[in-house]
């Protein structure tokens, strides 16, 4: 299945697919529940060193990349700097290059 990979025999999402989906919801999560959106920006981050650790970068594919637009984009930046630590932005702007992303 595409975005997918399976391990010890389960299907799950891909790397690229979860770092996708965790920068959409971090941009749609109510602010009023501040630990989650925490959480994913810690999983985006994840996400992202994981696929710097195998060499992978995010895919290009039109499914995945028409919903990171622009408005999502400046959305995230916006959430990291308000939730996340300082000087974020910059490391996951890094990383965001090193994945493709950017």
């Amino acid at each position: 299945m595409r975005f997918t990979v399976t391990v010890e025999g389960v299907v799950i999402a891909g790397h690229s697919l979860l770092i996708v989906d965790k920068i959409v919801t971090a941009t749609e999560r109510s602010t009023l529940n501040a630990a989650k959106i925490q959480s994913d920006l810690q999983d985006v981050y994840f996400c992202a060193s994981e696929l710097v650790q195998k060499g992978e970068k995010v895919s290009r594919a039109e499914i995945l990349r028409s919903r990171l637009t622009e408005e999502v984009m400046s959305s995230f930046w916006k959430r990291l700097e308000d939730y996340g630590d300082l000087g974020d932005c910059e490391v996951y702007r890094d990383i965001f290059k090193e994945v493709g992303l950017l």
